[in-house]
């Protein structure tokens, strides 16, 4: 008997829907009758609203949908931070709990919404009631069967429509549902890491649980329904289905060998750098349904995702960074000999503009042109000093303590220790060595031109007043509470001569590091002193230098001069 019911049970749990929602579609009596429809024609009452809005205005969509996964990331690696400072706390303070409510619960709730969303807009794609392939000639198309009524339904409602959609990745109308598809499914799997780097180890300390879950009156019971969702068969089983579509798009852009667009590019560096994506394949169905059914999901936490009991450092080891976007491997100048490195700090000068690639991170896939980052080098104690600006440092620091919650070393003790970087990251703008620098690629510095000291001495102060702001995922250079960081540059440089260019995206001005770049080859403002390519420095020469910089702006690699 009990065999009949595990049965019978995970039949049932295999025909639920793709999402937190545990609605679930009923076996069809389609007829034979189906009819073509354009691609806004209404798919039922949840997918009608998504199709019509999926495939217009995509790239306005997509742009969000970056938004949302840099948002997320922010979040879960302050949220990893925040665990590391509390877990052996035996007391929580009033703010570590408004932090836990406001800058945790209600944040993730509002990240969380968001993702569903995306994911909402094509779940019907995975239905039971959806067949879907992938074609390599004609058009992709899109067919649905005419709703029947049955006598067996109890309240004579419709069943619901058997759907037949066939694409081509290769015509638009095709790719613009691959795209929508990738971002269904990684919103998906960011859900899933999201639980296992972050939630899961919250899920485990009690005094936690109980806060997160009962002493917030506005989301009651947040944690244990984030956690109920985690363990739902349904949701693995939906996801599966959907990972399975992926890879079968995935081997059709690999055998066609067409150049895929940034988009999707993006798309699959997402979905490929989840871990639960790697994972899902190593455990059957059964042993899922065997595990939820006999332990509430623990046997599946414990053996699929295999740290549990490893805790957060374990987790940021075994994603290679603390937010869970997996580096296919170390920059070409991490491991920068001590003399070369002292050689380059010889070189640089106070207010330099670091600019640096990373090819092997997600992050570079999304940002437009060669540089995908900005940083400020701000100099040495003994250049601060002839510049009238180290013993300001202590009342700047306090400033940053008191304005932005900023919990590192004094700027003075952070200079001293050879922190002499400010740049903007997810955690937030903070100070850092050459060292941490350098697990890059590329490096280009460019230096301002003919600055008085009193110039520099401003600039360098607007520089530390940017330490312990908020990373700002949405890119808006007209916010001063948040920074990315090229909009460093920006802020520090904020004379109007400089009339830094901007685009405008999803109505907000932006500011690339590329647009920092073209300052160096635009007018007199800066010069290029030094720069590495492919993890090899190339000629200083002032020709040179200016030449090389140019193609690398204007992405012409194979133009560059080697020689020195």
């Amino acid at each position: 008997m009990k065999i009949i019911l595990l049965f019978l049970l995970s039949f049932v749990l295999l025909f639920s829907s793709w999402s937190c929602s545990h609605t679930s579609d009923r076996t069809l009596a389609s007829t034979d009758d189906s009819k073509t429809v354009e691609a806004d024609e209404a798919v039922d009452d949840d997918a009608s609203e998504s199709f019509d809005k999926s495939n217009q205005d995509l790239s306005t969509k997509f742009g969000q949908y970056q938004e949302l996964v840099e948002e997320t990331l922010v979040w879960r690696t302050k949220a990893m931070e925040f665990h590391k400072r509390i877990e052996e706390q035996a007391v929580y303070t009033n703010k570590d709990l408004v932090i836990m409510h406001e800058k945790g619960t209600e944040s993730y709730k509002r990240i969380r919404e968001a993702h569903f969303a995306l994911i909402k807009a094509y779940n019907w794609v995975v239905r039971p009631s959806t067949k879907v392939e992938i074609i390599r000639n004609g058009p992709t198309t899109y067919k649905k069967s005419k709703p029947m009524y049955s006598d067996d339904m109890i309240d004579g409602s419709s069943l619901p429509s058997r759907i037949s959609l066939k694409i081509n990745p290769a015509d638009p109308e095709g790719a613009d549902y691959v795209k929508n598809i990738k971002m269904a499914l990684s919103s998906a799997l960011l859900l899933y890491d999201n639980y296992l780097l972050v939630l899961q180890q919250y899920q485990k300390m009690k005094k936690i649980r109980r806060i997160i879950n009962q002493d917030n009156g506005e989301y009651p019971d947040y944690l244990k329904e984030v956690n109920d969702s985690f363990n739902d068969i349904s949701n693995y089983d939906m996801v599966d289905k959907a990972i399975t579509l992926y890879k079968e798009i995935r081997s059709f852009e690999k055998k066609t060998k067409e150049e895929l667009d940034g988009d999707s590019e993006y798309l699959n560096a997402v979905v490929e750098s989840s871990y639960f994506y790697s994972e899902i394949g190593k455990i059957s169905r059964w042993t899922m349904w065997w595990n939820k059914v006999e332990t509430g999901g623990n046997l599946i936490r414990d053996r699929f995702f295999k740290i549990r009991d490893g805790g957060m450092n374990e987790a940021s080891k075994l994603f290679g960074n603390s937010v869970g976007m997996v580096q296919s491997r170390s920059g070409k100048l991490f491991n920068m000999s001590e003399q070369e490195r002292a050689d380059v700090k010889s070189k640089l000068q106070p207010l330099d503009v670091l600019l640096e690639k990373t090819p092997f991170r997600l992050t570079d896939r999304f940002i437009p042109g060669h540089w995908g980052h900005v940083a400020v080098w701000v100099g040495t104690e003994e250049e601060l000093q002839a510049l009238g600006v180290w013993d300001l440092l202590p009342q700047i620091y306090a400033s940053a303590v008191k304005m932005h919650g900023y919990s590192g070393p004094s700027f003075q003790e952070a200079i001293r220790s050879g922190h002499n970087i400010v740049e903007a990251l997810r955690p937030g703008v903070q100070i850092n060595s050459l060292e941490h620098f350098l697990d890059i690629d590329d490096m280009g510095v460019i230096r301002p031109r003919e600055l008085s000291v009193e110039k520099k001495q401003e600039y360098l102060v607007n520089a530390f007043e940017q330490i312990g702001k908020e990373y700002d995922f949405n890119f808006n250079v007209e916010t001063d509470k948040k920074i990315v960081c090229s909009e460093l540059a920006y802020v520090v440089f904020y004379d109007d001569e400089y009339q830094w260019p901007t685009d405008k995206a999803l109505g907000r001005q932006t500011i690339s590091p590329d647009h920092v770049a073209k300052k160096a080859v635009e007018g007199d403002l800066f010069f290029p002193t030094l720069i590495y390519h492919d993890g090899k420095r190339l000629s200083m020469l002032r020709e040179k230098l200016d030449y090389n910089f140019q193609m690398l702006l204007e992405t012409k690699y194979d133009q560059v001069d080697w020689e020195q």
